[in-house]
């Protein structure tokens, strides 16, 4: 697949096991948009439904391969319907493996499996820069959220989800992190998402929003079908960053 995109047409709805619906609705009159190559920032509230969004984005929650109908809305990535009766797991699978690199906001590593055979696994590498004998549950918190972004984040894969990367991470490995969005942004061959409270606060503070497009409200409904009439109505933002400076910091300036 040559060019790569998101082409979502609202509203879109996510229905839980336990009877909890989760619905996305576009605030602008255009219901069908696309996100191509660049870094979109998701901004808004904790519970606003960014992670779920991206969870829906990912194929890692949602309808695939099920019939769906006019009003269900589209979602696709490149020619990949996710909602056509030929898509299915497995070829969910495949583009997860293919073009995917998902940073989910819990660090997990296997039980009883070293750090370097996990590398291996994720980036087909035998990194003798880590220790044969290194274990994930040696390591700090910090260690092993570095560890795990190293690891995930695959220069190969065109789509990247980031859900709240700088969590627990100290100065220099949060600068590492933003160096590598940086020259992401510069080469601009990807499509990232990124979910970030602190950044978002970072922007506003600073005065960065003229670093960004305003691109798009998006509004979440969370629906209890258990309780009649049980609604919780949020939303949040999702702006494509457009200049290298959004990510430099005070001390950098």
């Amino acid at each position: 697949m040559d060019q790569i995109f998101f082409q979502i047409q609202f509203p879109q709805t996510i229905k839980f096991t336990n009877k909890i619906n989760i619905s996305f609705y576009s605030s602008i009159k255009q219901q069908s948009i696309f996100f191509n190559k660049g870094i979109y920032l998701l901004a808004g509230d904790n519970g606003s439904g960014k992670s779920t969004f991206l969870s829906m984005l990912a194929l890692m929650e949602g309808s695939i391969g099920k019939k769906s109908y006019k009003s269900d809305g589209l979602l696709s990535f490149g020619k990949f319907s996710y909602h056509d009766r030929k898509f299915n797991h497995y070829t969910a699978e495949k583009i997860r493996e293919d073009y995917f690199a998902i940073l989910t906001q819990d660090v997990f590593f296997l039980p009883n499996i070293t750090t370097r055979v996990h590398y291996y696994h994720f980036k087909g590498i035998n990194d003798k820069h880590i220790s044969k004998s290194e274990e994930p549950s040696s390591l700090s918190g910090g260690q092993r959220q570095n560890r795990f972004i190293d690891m995930i984040l695959n220069k190969k894969k065109r789509v990247w989800f980031l859900d709240e990367p700088f969590n627990n991470l100290d100065q220099n490995n949060n600068m590492n992190l933003r160096n590598i969005l940086i020259n992401e942004l510069k080469i601009n061959d990807k499509i990232i998402f990124l979910v970030d409270h602190n950044l978002t606060k970072e922007m506003y503070l600073q005065d960065k929003i003229s670093f960004v497009d305003s691109f798009l409200s998006i509004n979440t409904t969370i629906a209890n079908t258990k309780l009649a009439d049980t609604k919780d109505e949020k939303h949040f933002q999702i702006m494509k960053i457009n200049n290298t400076a959004f990510f430099i910091t005070d001390n950098q300036l």
